[in-house]
């Protein structure tokens, strides 16, 4: 007995006209949208050890790294924000391949323009990853 495949598959995406439709995805323009330098208002909606994340936009987070939250030395992100808090800032990276977008309220704070802003990312990512590591770590533990 022979098979006939196209009779058992059904079609992986809905149709067009389904009410099942896929939205587009807000990250295909987001370097367009957020390019770095913008500025965006934002709510802060997650407090960690290495950082804040805020909900801006379309439902889009951001991380804002400790060393970005203030113009200061933070150690304890909770001490600048806390969940709830409206903060402005800065877009200062924008990686659409992992979904990724960096904010910055001191580059807001100081009106930092784009060139000084990518003076800043020098050597943040690596500190950010080793960072994600261990609160993931802690918090599997």
């Amino acid at each position: 007995m022979e098979l006939n495949w196209d009779t058992w598959i059904k079609p992986s995406r809905p149709s067009p006209n389904s009410a099942k439709a896929p939205q587009p995805d807000p990250w295909d323009d987001i370097a367009k949208n957020y390019p770095v330098g913008t500025e965006v208002s934002g709510t802060i909606i997650k407090v960690t050890g290495f950082g804040a994340f805020a909900e801006f936009g379309d439902g889009l987070e951001g991380l804002i790294h400790v060393s970005q939250l203030s113009s200061t030395k933070v150690t304890n992100p909770e001490q600048v924000v806390k969940m709830g808090d409206v903060i402005k800032a800065k877009v200062i990276k924008v990686d659409t391949t992992n979904k990724k977008i960096a904010l910055s309220i001191k580059a807001f704070e100081e009106d930092l323009d784009i060139e000084a802003i990518q003076k800043e990312q020098v050597g943040l990512d690596d500190e950010i990853k080793e960072e994600e590591i261990k609160e993931e770590e802690t918090e599997a533990s």
